[in-house]
């Protein structure tokens, strides 16, 4: 692997560690279309996106305090960075997110 490369890849890592530091609110999970990325937008609600090239789609899923979990009603394609957004009652807090693969069967 030449120097460039090398450099481009740690600064590519470096730059997506950054991103999920600052306002990941728990890790997302991965799929064969790549990486879910979910930030906590308020108390009670989350927004995210999920890398990959379609024409798979993903939902994310609010893991409220009280356990539960509620789905987006978007579902957009694997890669569009418009995302999609969720959340949770206004009593029950947003504990966590994460992004789901989507199967229309």
């Amino acid at each position: 692997m030449n120097r460039y490369r090398i450099i481009g890849a740690i600064s590519i890592g470096f730059t997506l560690a950054l991103t999920g530091l600052a306002t990941s609110v728990s890790p997302a999970s991965a799929d064969s279309n790549g990486h879910c990325y979910v930030y906590k937008e308020s108390p009670t609600s989350v927004w995210g996106w999920c890398d990959g090239t379609g024409p798979q789609r993903y939902q994310i899923l609010s893991l409220c305090q009280d356990g539960a979990e509620y789905p987006s009603v978007a579902t957009p394609w694997y890669g569009d960075r418009n995302g999609a957004w969720t959340g949770c009652p206004s009593s029950d807090p947003v504990v966590g997110g994460f992004g789901v693969p989507v199967n229309f069967s």
